[in-house]
């Protein structure tokens, strides 16, 4: 496969965006730490800032995971990596 094909491949997996953004985000975060501190500020206290923890949590794990499994399903791609092995 060219480079070119991998980068356009790439460019349309949804995992590859959300990293981006990831890294992005802690790029911003780590060369301004003030901006964290303002962030959690933020957030209102007791109860409901475990609930948006939680909140977050939640979705830092489920929205690439989710993505990931409709991308699976629409492109019918079935293949399980684990089972290759045997």
């Amino acid at each position: 496969m060219r480079i070119k094909e991998q980068l356009s491949r790439w460019s349309k997996d949804w995992g590859v965006r959300l990293a981006a953004v990831a890294g992005t985000l802690t790029t911003v975060i780590a060369s301004n730490q003030d901006l964290l501190v303002g962030i959690i500020a933020f957030l209102p206290s007791g109860y409901a800032r475990l609930l948006a923890a939680i909140g977050l949590g939640v979705a830092v794990f489920g929205v690439p995971t989710v993505t990931r499994l409709l991308q699976d399903k629409l492109t019918g791609n079935t293949d399980d990596k684990s089972t290759e092995a045997e």
